[in-house]
Parts: structure tokens; C-alpha cells; sequence
């Protein structure tokens, strides 16, 4: 319905809030697979913005944007996407957050916490440069106009 629509859409506009607040930002590093922006959902208009708003999120000092070139192989994340929360609280190692195809499943054990967090060090050092990837996302822009 219309309701469902509009306050999914408030809620989604909530999370990204937290990325733009002038008081202690969300930190965010993400590693997007290639692939993924070369095939953005919807037409050209809104894959464009798309990758118009990771470059944008891109110049943030908080946030981090990677891109995994192709041809870089299988790797651990194959599996999927997964997110690494951590909070500013003393001897707390985190959450992790993986998405499967059935539902989302956390981890909260420190041992799980570490083996996806030396999963994200091994993405990331196989991943293109904030720099590389900005330039990457700029050229994929360009080609869809």
C-alpha cells in the first residue's frame, strides 16, 4: 500500500540520517563487488544515481568505499553479504549481520566477530583504493549517460 511505501521509505531515509549527523557519524567501510555496480537495478537514471550517491557518500571522512575488481577470484565473502557492527562499549567485540537467501542471521560470539572481521581485512586489501574505486564509480556514471 501507500502507507507500507511511505514509511519504508522514512525508515530507510532514518538509517542514512545517521551517516550525515554532525555529532559522532556512523562509520562506514563498505567492499561492493564490481559486478554489483555494473549491474545496478532499475534503468540508467537510477543506476545513475545510485552511483552517484556512493561517490558522494564517498567524499565523507567517515566513510570508506572500496571496490573488489573482477577477475580478483573467489574469495571468503562469496557466500554473501555481511555486516560487522561495532559499538563505543567496553569489551564489547560487536555483532555481525549475515544475510542469507532464507533470512538474517547475527553473530554475537567474539570468535564469529573475529573470523568476519578477518574476512573484511582480506577484502579490503584486495579491493581497488578509496581513490581507485571513486574513479571506477565516476567512469561506470559516465558510460550510462
Amino acid at each position: 500500500t501507500e502507507d507500507e511505501i511511505q514509511e519504508r521509505l522514512e525508515q530507510r531515509l532514518e538509517r542514512q540520517s545517521v551517516l550525515h549527523r554532525k555529532s559522532n557519524p556512523l562509520k562506514l567501510w563498505m567492499v561492493i563487488p564490481q559486478a554489483v555496480l555494473e549491474d545496478l537495478p532499475g534503468p540508467p537514471e537510477v543506476q545513475r544515481e545510485q552511483l552517484q550517491h556512493f561517490v558522494e557518500l564517498a567524499k565523507l571522512p567517515h566513510v570508506d568505499i572500496q571496490v573488489l575488481a573482477k577477475g580478483t577470484g573467489v574469495h571468503r565473502a562469496s557466500h554473501g553479504p555481511f555486516t560487522i557492527m561495532t559499538f563505543p562499549i567496553p569489551g564489547d567485540s560487536g555483532l555481525v549481520y549475515v544475510e542469507t537467501l532464507i533470512k538474517g542471521l547475527f553473530f554475537e560470539e567474539a570468535d564469529e566477530i573475529m573470523r568476519y572481521k578477518r574476512i573484511m581485512d582480506h577484502l579490503r586489501a584486495r579491493a581497488k583504493s578509496q581513490e581507485q574505486s571513486t574513479r571506477l564509480m565516476k567512469q561506470l556514471w559516465k558510460e550510462l549517460q
